[in-house]
């Protein structure tokens, strides 16, 4: 029995478990150990909304834009009883609970979250946003978070280091980070995947590019008692020569039924696609009607890999009918800057003098030296330092995706596409970007970018004197 069922199952009978009360304010509290959990109220988990997404704030815990209350929450994390002070923002989450009507609240019975890869960085590829743990491919978008890594980029990292992997997974195997942590050495490795090529002599398979020796591990979970090819796996164990030797594995069922009138919310990679109107995100059943609403995208764009957020109501075959998809954020405009303006009260922020709408889809994040937690917009002054990751929305509008504040920096930086260009300016998003003849121009010339800059996405760093960026660098980032 895998963990996310014990605990459904504790919580429908009323076991005594551990849990955490995270309570109405959120955040990290006092709390160090979990308190004895009690269980709901008669009806246990039935009628149950369910949301799997990356963790976007706490305050209690938002997922997929949905604020849920954590007062009697159970929290499972990397297969242990749990607090939500453990959880950190961009981490892959399942919550079961119940969902307001409105889908902007609820209350979270269960909280669930595994690591999907911890080990270490066999191969960083910075041309391809890809970096290689255990074997397993690793993709990185605008949108992953990275934790305690120098410069928040693959740039901070190191073949050798140790690290922590959440993420989207992809039909292909390979998985796409919302959240990159360094790991603690301690000679123990993890990893979650697909067996293949199995070698029931040798006791062997492979997950994607590793082998697993499971000569001598406990296994827990199988149907006939031993692993069989197409099996989901979780795999602990330490490496020698070219293996993971296994001193675990378990088979893996963490996704739980959606029953008929299930309020189901979530974001993930298609990973089935045969039509429009049939297709699975993050390994569920999804179908849409005529009825159904697209955001940032049209039915069309569905294909295999795609990132969607569906949102709807499971019907009798388990299947969710999907009242909206939205399409991810990919990630076309990036602010790096001093704040200018907050308005908490209307969720704005302005950067650069660029309006910038905050949603509660917004992931936010305090990594600056004073580490606020449970942080909002409201945490935010006029002078700090911020990082924003977004999207413009069909009118033109900043919308963030993600919002870090950090500690100060010299320079600054902006992605978006650019609207005009008059040589040795050009403009992003209505900001003036002067350029020199200190200027360096990534990949292309100063004569290749003016003539082909009209309509691209563009990045660039360099200092902000209140009107306009002087350039220090340019790059064409499409």
């Amino acid at each position: 029995m895998t963990c996310i069922t014990r605990l459904i199952t504790a919580i429908a009978v009323g076991a005594t478990v551990l849990s955490c009360g995270g309570g109405g304010g959120g955040g990290s509290g006092a709390d160090t150990t979990p308190p004895v959990f009690q269980p709901p109220p008669a009806g246990g988990i039935e009628g149950t909304g369910i949301a799997i997404g990356p963790v976007d704030g706490f305050g209690s815990i938002f997922v997929n834009g949905i604020e849920f209350s954590t007062s009697n929450t159970t929290f499972e994390i990397d297969d242990n009883p749990g607090l939500e002070s453990q959880l950190q923002v961009g981490q892959l989450v399942t919550v079961i609970g119940s969902i307001s009507d409105d889908g902007l609240s609820g209350v979270a019975d269960l909280v669930f979250y595994d690591s999907d890869v911890e080990g270490p960085v066999d191969n960083i590829d910075t041309a391809l946003n890809q970096l290689t743990v255990l074997g397993q491919t690793i993709n990185i978008t605008a949108q992953t978070v990275f934790g305690d890594i120098p410069g928040g980029s693959l740039d901070g990292l190191n073949v050798g280091d140790e690290v922590r992997i959440s993420g989207f997974a992809a039909a292909d195997g390979s998985v796409t980070a919302t959240r990159i942590d360094p790991d603690t050495p301690d000679g123990e490795f993890e990893v979650r995947g697909q067996v293949s090529s199995l070698d029931s002599v040798n006791f062997r398979f492979m997950i994607n590019a590793l082998m697993v020796d499971y000569s001598t591990a406990m296994l827990e979970g199988f149907t006939a008692g031993m692993p069989a090819d197409g099996d989901f796996v979780e795999v602990r164990g330490t490496v020698q020569m070219d293996a993971l030797v296994a001193t675990e594995v378990s088979l893996e069922d963490d996704l739980p039924d959606l029953d008929e009138g299930d309020e189901v919310e979530i974001e993930g990679l298609v990973t089935r696609f045969a039509t429009a109107t049939d297709f699975d995100v993050a390994g569920y059943g999804v179908t849409t009607t005529a009825g159904t609403t697209f955001e940032n995208g049209m039915a069309s764009q569905l294909a295999l890999n795609v990132l969607v957020e569906v949102e709807g109501i499971a019907n009798a075959s388990g299947v969710l009918v999907a009242d909206k998809v939205e399409f991810g954020d990919d990630g076309s405009i990036r602010m790096d800057g001093i704040v200018e303006a907050v308005d908490a009260q209307a969720g704005q922020l302005t950067v650069f003098t660029i309006p910038i709408t905050v949603t509660t889809q917004t992931r936010i994040e305090d990594k600056s030296d004073a580490d606020v937690r449970p942080f909002s917009l409201a945490d935010i002054n006029p002078g700090d330092y911020v990082e924003v990751r977004g999207l413009l929305d069909p009118s033109g509008n900043a919308i963030a995706s993600r919002l870090e504040r950090d500690d100060p920096e010299s320079d600054v930086s902006l992605r978006g596409p650019v609207s005009s260009v008059s040589e040795p300016d050009f403009v992003i998003l209505g900001v003036t970007v002067s350029t020199s003849a200190q200027t360096s121009y990534i990949n292309t010339t100063s004569a290749d970018f003016f003539a082909n800059a009209n309509g691209r996405i563009v990045e660039v760093s360099g200092s902000w004197d209140g009107s306009r960026i002087t350039a220090q660098t340019v790059s064409f980032e499409d």
